[in-house]
């Protein structure tokens, strides 16, 4: 049990990607809050993995709903050790075929959230001494697909936000 009694937040956990990392992190001992805007989603993955599982209810586009998620669990638990940041989706276009809000859908969702829910848990995990923030990335970041401009730009933007944030978080053992 690698991660007893860690407590760990994964973001988009109601589905896909999500709900396996929020799964397996569970088998290896961590107290999970599956976070999704589907709060149904989520909770069906916090009831199939029982426990101490708990599903919240988080918008990561949303700064108010990602600190209330995050102040939530560090009101429930005292502290939040891991974050997954795995909320993401796609829509397919070439820049041509998307539209302004298709666009800032999906930066918001894949990169924006990142940085908002990151900033939101920084300050506990500065106070408790570290943490560990894993961010979701993808091939699409450093490769070009076609068809797929708004995602792999956010993609690429993710794997660069990570390592400055790995700069930055250094000292706090973050």
């Amino acid at each position: 049990m690698k991660l007893e009694g860690r407590v760990a937040l994964v973001t988009g956990g109601g589905s896909g990607i999500g709900a396996e990392t929020a799964r397996r992190m569970a088998r290896e001992g961590a107290i999970v809050y599956c976070g999704d805007i589907r709060a149904a989603a989520a909770q069906a993955i916090a009831s199939e993995i029982g426990g101490e599982a708990r599903a919240v209810a988080i918008d990561v586009t949303d700064g108010a709903s990602v600190k209330a998620a995050v102040e939530t669990i560090v009101t429930e638990r005292g502290h939040i050790d891991i974050v997954v940041n795995n909320a993401g989706i796609t829509i397919v276009g070439s820049i041509m075929d998307l539209s302004e809000e298709q666009w800032d859908r999906e930066i918001d969702i894949n990169l924006k959230s990142i940085f908002l829910v990151s900033r939101a848990v920084w300050p506990h995990m500065v106070q408790q001494g570290g943490g560990v923030i894993l961010n979701t990335a993808s091939i699409a970041g450093i490769t070009a697909i076609p068809a797929d401009a708004a995602y792999c730009a956010s993609k690429a933007g993710v794997i660069m936000l990570t390592k400055c944030m790995a700069v930055d978080g250094a000292r706090s053992k973050i």
